[in-house]
């Protein structure tokens, strides 16, 4: 499928104002037209969790970058801006990234002042720029008006630099593509603002609609229309009269002025949520503005859902030729054609009439202009140097560890081992791992991991000191000089002179400073594992040390550095999205698919497993658990079963008769088919305890603390496999109702598979790979 890449400095949702209506709609004009739209929003305007989700659900794919509007330089009188200023370095490199990870046919860029973007195109795409209007002495224009100078304003030589730099200039009026062709040579597309509506019932009203966005222009034109001696005598002359506002404009301070000054008179409703409602509730719109530039998307909109417009000219630019009957020419005629509407009704259905006449015009215009543009698009492509094979299917990764995941039996290893045999065919994976990989060991990951590549850095041991190392410490944060080791970094380099990737993930945020290394890929992951800042926030609230301090600042500045950060549970995701945006990606941890098996309920004892490492929060966990076990035990009802090295600790727990002591096992697979259910103690820790989703694997339920199921999502509509309490007496009562109720037991075990298939089933890799293919 074609695809085409939209970058934008202003939002596509919500639709409120006419830039965002804009950028919508040829969005989807695209999407009409067989094309993948990615969106790209550079974010310079605030949005809420809301909207990025609707951007997301709307768009094929939806990124997006971070802004600093604070370091904007605003137009003052008389000066124009430099058209590339509002474009940062690292903004640049941002959208850089989003393209080579895409790879779409097509770049379509919001605004002259985001040309410079067109810089990252590869020869063999398409770039456009829509104007959306001209910003040439733009601040001239205002002061016109009698306002001061807003947004953005450039010189001529910067917009004709801005518009020769794309392959494809749109114009949103004809006098716009008039001065573009006239002022810089260039020929520009006119493509007027296309909206699809379903026209509404009209309602019988005398309710007069005028629904804007809140800019100074619309303000200035409202608030003098308001003032005008015309409204004031038909206010006076028609008693009832009321004039509906709606949208941001509600929240100007001369707007509300002007509103409680003729209280009788204007309606003020501020932002709506659904535009056809409040199109059917008025009879007619009005839109009073007389001067400006480009086309008035907020007529156009009205028209669109089938009402009836007055306005100047200046309102129906692109829709109407000025000499056009449906056009007012002056405050006399616009105040008579409200005065005939609201009370001649054979004046109000010819004039409706001729609004939809007007419409189906402007359609069918529309559609010959979507026409024209596709086909100069198509046309642009075959002039392209188009390379003889564009690899977007494979690539090659490094992935860098300092622990042997492949032996060792714990959950940070089981997060690298599941995601190392995820990798598909047409990624070549290489691991460079801070450890001695022996004999037995190469035999192991052969068996394990056949289409990897596997590197020790003992093959890559330097005796020198690592390269530029003293300009190296003082570029590192407190974290990375803490934990940097000069055999490490040296080695990594070494290995990178003779070995060249298109990604590096790097395991754990204590590695990140290896990203420094000469030679080291442009593009790079950070699988976080934990956010630690959180985790030793959870270690805190229990008096216990972590055994790596970090400030939020510092760790959520570091993994900005790169250009994806996996997180292991969707808590942290969703934390570190409000923080990173779109560089966050929730890759959880997936059990081998092997280990889902049915499991039946022992008819005798309930026999309850706990497995765990000798981790302070396992240690302390099973410690609280074991004497409240005590507590309840009846001879025959139930056995407490623990494996692994926690056990080592258990001296006096293995006397008591309800537990029983295994230690460290070789088959983890066999504990679990000897148990009818686990329970997780931990009440600190971070992270997602891979424990909890192992013993899903294999069919087992769990009942824990709430920190045992942290970041695992509850769905109120299904049936969990897991019970979270939060005190002793509620643990208790979950162990006494399975002891009592073996069906509940069943339909618990029955839930394993059917969450994990859900949440952590394999599906959940694709998306991470796909963001790794070039």
């Amino acid at each position: 499928m074609k695809k085409v890449l939209i970058v934008s400095p202003t939002p596509s949702r919500d639709a409120f104002a006419g830039n965002r209506l804009r950028v919508r709609q040829l969005g989807l004009l695209f999407q009409e037209r067989g094309y993948e739209v990615v969106f790209v929003y550079i974010a310079r305007e605030s949005i809420v969790d809301r909207e990025r989700v609707e951007m997301a659900e709307e768009w094929n794919r939806y990124y997006e970058v971070a802004y600093d509007r604070t370091t904007e330089r605003k137009t003052h009188d008389d000066k124009n801006l430099e058209v590339d200023e509002w474009v940062s370095a690292d903004v640049l490199e941002q959208v850089r990234a989003i393209n080579e990870i895409e790879q779409p046919q097509v770049v379509l860029i919001n605004y002259a002042f985001l040309s410079r973007l067109c810089v990252l195109a590869k020869d063999w795409q398409t770039t456009i720029i829509d104007t959306h209007d001209i910003f040439a002495n733009r601040f001239s224009e205002l002061k016109k008006l009698g306002l001061p100078p807003s947004f953005f304003s450039v010189a001529p030589e910067g917009e004709k630099k801005a518009l020769k730099r794309s392959d494809l200039v749109l114009a949103i009026t004809d006098e716009d593509a008039c001065y573009i062709k006239e002022a810089y040579g260039i020929d520009a597309i006119v493509v007027n603002y296309i909206e699809k509506n379903e026209p509404v019932k009209l309602a019988r009203s005398s309710k007069i609609g005028y629904l804007s966005g809140n800019n100074k222009i619309n303000v200035c034109s409202f608030v003098n229309f308001i003032k005008s001696q015309g409204v004031s005598e038909i206010a006076c002359k028609l008693k009832g009269l009321e004039i509906v506002v709606a949208g941001t404009i509600c929240a100007d301070s001369e707007v509300i002025a002007v509103a409680n000054a003729n209280k009788n008179l204007i309606q003020l409703m501020g932002p709506i949520a659904d535009k056809a409602k409040f199109y059917q509730a008025v009879g007619v719109v009005i839109n009073p503005q007389v001067s400006g530039t480009g086309q008035k998307i907020k007529s156009v909109e009205a028209l669109s859902y089938g009402v009836p417009i007055i306005s100047y000219y200046e309102g129906l630019k692109g829709v109407c030729d000025e000499k056009s009957t449906y056009v007012v020419a002056d405050e006399a005629e616009f105040t008579d054609r409200l005065d005939k509407f609201v009370t001649d009704s054979e004046f109000r259905r010819e004039y409706s009439k001729k609004t939809r006449t007007i419409w189906s015009e402007y359609k069918k215009k529309i559609d010959g202009q979507a026409d024209l543009l596709m086909s100069a698009v198509s046309e642009t492509a075959k002039t392209k140097l188009i390379p003889k094979k564009i690899n977007i299917e494979s690539c090659k990764a490094l992935l860098i560890t300092d622990f042997p995941f492949w032996k060792d039996k714990n959950g940070k290893s089981a997060r690298v081992d599941a995601l190392v045999k995820s990798v598909p065919d047409s990624v070549e994976l290489h691991v460079f791992a801070f450890c001695s990989i022996g004999r037995i060991d190469r035999a192991l990951i052969e068996e394990k991991y056949s289409k990897v590549v596997f590197h020790s850095f003992k093959e890559y041991e330097v005796s020198e000191a690592a390269y530029f190392e003293e300009r190296l410490l003082s570029r590192l944060t407190g974290i990375e000089r803490k934990k940097y080791s000069r055999a490490y970094f040296s080695a990594i380099q070494e290995f990178l002179k003779s070995n060249t990737f298109d990604w590096a993930i790097i395991e754990y945020i204590y590695l990140a400073y290896l990203r420094f290394a000469v030679n080291f890929p442009s593009r790079k992951i950070i699988d976080t594992h934990d956010v630690m800042h959180l985790r030793e926030w959870t270690f805190s609230k229990f008096d216990k040390k972590h055994w790596l301090s970090v400030a939020p600042r510092e760790e959520l500045q570091l993994l900005d550095e790169f250009e994806l950060v996996l997180t292991i549970q969707y808590e942290e995701y969703e934390y570190l999205s409000m923080h990173l945006g779109q560089k966050s990606l929730v890759v959880p941890h997936i059990p081998t698919k092997t280990a889902l098996k049915k499991r039946n309920p022992s008819s005798q004892k309930l026999r309850i497993g706990f497995i765990g490492t000798d981790s302070p929060m396992n240690l302390d966990g099973i410690r609280y658990v074991i004497p409240m076990l005590g507590n309840m035990y009846q001879v025959g009802k139930f056995e407490l079963i623990v494996a692994g090295s926690v056990c080592n600790n258990l001296r006096e727990e293995r006397e008591l008769p309800f537990v029983k002591v295994l230690g460290v096992i070789d088959s983890p697979e066999s504990f679990y088919e000897n148990i009818d259910l686990t329970i997780n103690p931990c009440f600190y820790g971070g992270g997602l305890k891979i424990k909890t989703i192992e013993s899903l694997a294999n069919g087992i339920p769990v009942i824990g603390a709430y920190e045992a199921f942290r970041g695992m999502p509850v769905d109120k509509k299904t049936s969990l496999p897991f019970i979270a309490v939060a005190s002793e007496s509620a643990f208790l009562h979950a162990i006494e109702a399975l002891c009592s109720d073996r069906k509940y037991l069943e339909e618990m075990q029955a839930c394993c598979d059917l969450y994990l298939d859900e949440y952590f089933s394999e599906k959940m890799y694709s998306e991470f790979w796909r963001r790794v293919k070039l």
